[in-house]
């Protein structure tokens, strides 16, 4: 939610508002660039909780803004997996807000974890694992994010990771008609050097965004900062990966980085699954000297359970002195 700007349509949907004679707002969720997020109840279906996605008036207009919406709406709806938010339907208010009703999630971003600072490795390894097994969900169905970032990710309070906003997401090798000549989809800090260069990518640019989000999550700031767009998008096409500062980094944990990061998508993980069995297979080796020994101790006393049992049961058998 930003700081400095307040949508003047928020007051538009004040608390007990009713929306498309169906949907009661609750609260206020925040909102970006193209819209606003409220909580509601539907009252068609037993109260049950939602929420809007209220796409700003002044885009009612635009054919192209308009497309993506829609096609937020029927690429999500083809995508059922416990880590992305469900999105259900489309519908107009007759102050002329189109919006979109999807699972109510109650958690906070990723983007408001990070405002706290770098996460602890285990935290981190479990939030990429559950965005990786989305995306290969979604990739499956030959749909492609594009502007994966933190702030699309939510976190409940169990630590269940939810991917939203599919609105620049495209199906493979179709859609092309909704990029606009010049337009550049993503945002430029998770943004891949195709899709700056092309202002196209495929499931290897979620994966190039992922490999930003696991640099940032250990080391607290994105690997590429800079001061305007140009020098910024320069940097993911051109700069090398940087070190992680962190100390909680281990080698395995820096190479995912690498792979995820590398400036051709040949080069990458070459799908979602492969960063899901690396970052298993990171952990799992962290953890395998402790499990390991900790079942040789299990195993050691269970054997000399097993024998001291075994004499005592011979002994009393023949009465041996």
């Amino acid at each position: 939610m930003s700081s400095t700007f307040t949508p003047p349509e928020l007051d538009e949907f004040p608390p007990g508002t009713l929306v498309a004679n169906r949907y009661e707002v609750i609260s206020s969720l925040g909102w970006g660039g193209m819209g606003l997020v409220v909580k509601a109840k539907d009252k068609n279906l037993n109260d049950e909780i939602v929420a809007l996605k209220l796409l700003y008036r002044e885009f009612a207009d635009d054919e192209v803004i308009l497309a993506r919406f829609r096609r937020e709406v029927i690429l999500s709806r083809r995508l059922s997996h416990p880590n992305i938010v469900r999105v259900y339907d489309l519908g107009t208010t007759s102050a002329g807000h189109y919006f979109l009703t999807m699972e109510f999630v109650e958690g906070i971003t990723l983007r408001s974890k990070l405002g706290k600072g770098a996460l602890p490795l285990a935290n981190a390894v479990l939030f990429l694992k559950q965005i990786a097994s989305a995306l290969e969900h979604a990739h499956r169905q030959d749909v492609f994010h594009r502007d994966l970032k933190p702030d699309n990710i939510l976190i409940t309070a169990d630590g269940t990771v939810k991917v939203t906003d599919f609105g620049t997401a495209r199906r493979s090798m179709s859609d092309e008609n909704l990029t606009r000549t010049g337009d550049t989809i993503g945002t430029p800090i998770y943004i891949s050097p195709e899709m700056i260069q092309t202002a196209k990518g495929d499931h290897r640019s979620d994966i190039y965004a992922l490999g930003v989000m696991a640099f940032e999550l250990l080391n607290g700031k994105p690997p590429y900062i800079a001061t305007n767009w140009v020098v910024l998008a320069n940097m993911h096409v051109s700069s090398p990966i940087p070190t992680l500062s962190s100390k909680d980094a281990p080698a395995w944990y820096q190479e995912f980085v690498n792979k995820a990061m590398a400036k051709a998508p040949a080069d990458r993980f070459q799908s979602a699954s492969e960063t899901w069995s690396f970052l298993a297979r990171g952990t799992d080796g962290d953890e395998g000297v402790e499990i390991s020994a900790g079942l040789l101790v299990k195993v050691f006393a269970g054997a000399l359970l097993l024998i001291t049992g075994v004499a005592l049961f011979w002994f009393i058998r023949t009465g041996a002195p």
